[in-house]
């Protein structure tokens, strides 16, 4: 509610219908239409499912476009095509699956991945409950050739292992040990193969980003990538630019334009919290951390709960809130609004649930 009248005052004073529709129907409306669906259609397990399928889609479609360089479903767009051009690293095109920037699609795979692996009739979770997906999921992110994505699907990877319900425990370590095994072997045998050299690269620019190490050098990288983080640190002295009100933003529509920064032209705004104090000011910036503060309250307060659904939803949703620091949202704000809504049902069915039970002991007493 906060954001909504960040959203609808932003929009008055800056006349920008945009400012407040925008986020009132891709996220807003989102919200309740799952909330709604899954009161009165969808059991939680049938959406789990509904996603697995969609994600299995998704990432053959990324294979392809990898292998080919065609984005399939560009090829059936009906409207007027993605403004993004491809872009690429190392001469690698950067996959994008349906969406129009390889980060966005990264950011994407990252929120619905850990719904996958939940299962309510089992109330568990498991890693590899689907290995051919995990294994697709795992090489669009690699595809993606987002370094902050591959690091946090790293991340998400051992959350989900080391939380993975007792009865899937030991497969679930052996399956790992023995992946992590044959990536080091393929890496030692094949070290000359143009796409283990690819994985290894993409995998090194992610240790090199962390440590400040050269290690994707030896397999092809290149280290004028690593001055987008010399960048990405320049974006947080955009706020104390003369042109922006701190109590008044400019709207969404407002073109992010250009700031002088230390002597550099700062063109891009990598990063969802700077985008949104440019668009709507202190105040929605404090809109938007009272939601992931809310959110995380919410689900931290479970996630040692029998049923696992809370700790899915706290590691997709606090993942995605980290990756915003350097990157925008990209169109994928409304997917989070997906995973903060099947928190929601759940935690409005138990309390119903526990209501009930409370009426019906106190009418036996």
């Amino acid at each position: 509610m906060v954001y909504l009248v960040v959203c609808l005052y932003t929009a008055v004073l800056c006349k920008d219908a945009n400012s407040f529709f925008g986020f009132f129907v891709d996220s807003a409306l989102t919200y309740y239409l799952v909330v709604y669906v899954l009161r009165t259609c969808l059991s939680i397990d049938d959406l789990t499912r509904l996603i697995s399928v969609c994600l299995y889609v998704m990432c053959i479609i990324g294979v392809i476009e990898f292998i080919t360089g065609v984005n399939v479903l560009s090829l059936v767009s009906l409207g007027e095509g993605s403004e993004i051009a491809s872009t690429f690293r190392d001469s690698t095109l950067r996959v994008r699956g349906p969406y129009g920037h390889p980060l966005g699609y990264a950011m994407v795979l990252l929120l619905l991945f850990p719904l996958s692996c939940y299962s309510r009739e089992e109330r568990s979770v498991s890693l590899f409950r689907h290995k051919a997906l995990f294994l697709l999921v795992f090489l669009n992110v690699l595809f993606t050739g987002s370094r902050s994505g591959i690091g946090l699907f790293c991340i998400e990877v051992i959350i989900l292992c080391v939380f993975t319900s007792r009865k899937y425990r030991n497969g679930t370590v052996l399956f790992s040990v023995a992946a992590v095994l044959t990536l080091v072997v393929c890496a030692m045998l094949f070290a000359d193969n143009t796409l283990v050299q690819y994985i290894l690269r993409q995998l090194f620019y992610v240790v090199d980003q962390v440590f400040g190490t050269n290690f994707a050098l030896r397999y092809g990288g290149d280290a004028s990538i690593m001055n987008s983080t010399v960048a990405r640190d320049r974006i947080w002295k955009v706020p104390f630019d003369s042109s922006l009100s701190p109590w008044v933003g400019k709207g969404v529509s407002y073109q992010t334009g250009a700031y002088r920064i230390d002597g550099w032209l700062v063109r891009s705004i990598d990063n969802y919290y700077i985008r949104t104090y440019i668009s709507y000011g202190i105040f929605g910036v404090i809109a938007v951390l009272l939601i992931f503060a809310a959110f995380v309250r919410a689900n931290i307060r479970r996630v040692f709960d029998e049923d696992k659904i809370y700790l899915v939803c706290l590691t997709a949703g606090l993942l995605y809130a980290i990756n915003l620091v350097v990157v925008d949202e990209l169109a994928t704000y409304r997917y989070f609004f997906i995973v903060l809504a099947i928190s929601s049902a759940v935690t409005s069915e138990m309390r119903a649930k526990t209501q009930t039970d409370g009426f019906r002991k106190s009418r036996r007493s």
